[in-house]
């Protein structure tokens, strides 16, 4: 069988908490979940109703501002061969205050130990987000792509050969966390974005 995204959940809060539910989730697959907050004094953390164990990537590197609210921090965190059922992901903040957003997505046939091959994560102030360039060691591989900004009505679109999951929020706030991934059969080099429509601060 070939990794496939399955599906997602994606959403933002004002509260402390932000509740994600991804429904019928099937046992053995895989969760990816993005969180990010216009904070830098706030950290965030993920649990689930299910009990499965949630691992924390590199975190993105936070981004600077002038002002408190134009600071940004996002995380990825992953769950390896997860229990079935419909759950709900929930991602906390350390403290009240600052837009969390947030998205999880699941995703069938990815290795349910040791999935994490390589990772890599850069910050900047262009309109072209990238990771950094990983060569991958396992033929057949789930790349992810996240990308946040602090800044409001941003858009995004996805890398040649990737596919756009998640553009949150959508409305007048639009454009402060994006997802893509790809699959890949082959060993090679590889990068992810998604892609921002004008100039900003990213990570």
């Amino acid at each position: 069988m070939a990794i496939a995204f399955v599906q997602k959940a994606q959403g933002e809060s004002l509260d402390t908490t932000l509740n994600l539910t991804i429904t019928g989730v099937a046992a053995g697959n895989f969760i990816a979940v993005t969180g990010s907050i216009n904070s830098t004094t706030r950290t965030l953390s993920v649990a689930d109703d299910r009990g499965n164990t949630y691992t924390a990537t590199a975190a993105s590197p936070q981004r600077s501002g002038t002002a408190e609210s134009e600071n940004g921090k996002g995380y990825i965190w992953y769950a390896l061969n997860v229990a079935a059922g419909t759950t709900i992901v929930t991602i906390t903040k350390s403290s009240a205050g600052a837009t969390l957003e947030g998205a999880a997505h699941e995703y069938s046939d990815v290795a349910t130990t040791a999935a994490l091959d390589v990772q890599a994560g850069l910050g900047g102030d262009t309109g072209q987000p990238d990771s950094g360039n990983v060569t991958t060691t396992v033929a057949d591989e789930l790349l992810f792509g996240f990308t946040f900004t602090p800044a409001n009505g941003r858009t995004y679109s996805a890398d040649t050969s990737y596919t756009l999951r998640v553009q949150q929020p959508t409305g007048a706030n639009l454009g402060k966390h994006g997802t893509e991934d790809q699959i890949v059969t082959v060993t090679g080099t590889y990068s992810a974005g998604p892609n921002l429509n004008t100039t900003t601060n990213w990570g």
